[in-house]
């Protein structure tokens, strides 16, 4: 018998809307084989290795004259006109 009332921890009511313990007891939490081993990329295709290197090289030679091109030249030259400062 005591003398005070002790506090007890809350009690929760929640039950989960779609917890399915079914399906959890299936399969693994940890699915370390899948891990260990995993399946090897496929090889690319030369043929997508030398189409990259083209379009690398086009795009180089194109960049390439663009920068060499001359630069066009205004039709009249600039005219100097006089500053006055009036204070």
């Amino acid at each position: 018998m005591s003398f005070f009332k002790l506090q007890e921890p809350r009690q929760f009511e929640y039950i989960p809307r779609f917890y399915r313990p079914e399906e959890d007891e299936e399969k693994p939490r940890i699915q370390f084989r899948r891990i260990r081993h995993s399946k090897r990329l496929p090889k690319t295709s030369p043929l997508r290795l030398l189409l990259m290197i083209l379009i690398l090289l086009f795009a180089m030679v194109y960049l390439s004259q663009q920068a060499n091109r001359p630069v066009p030249q205004a039709s009249q030259p600039f005219q100097v006109e006089e500053i006055v400062v009036v204070d």
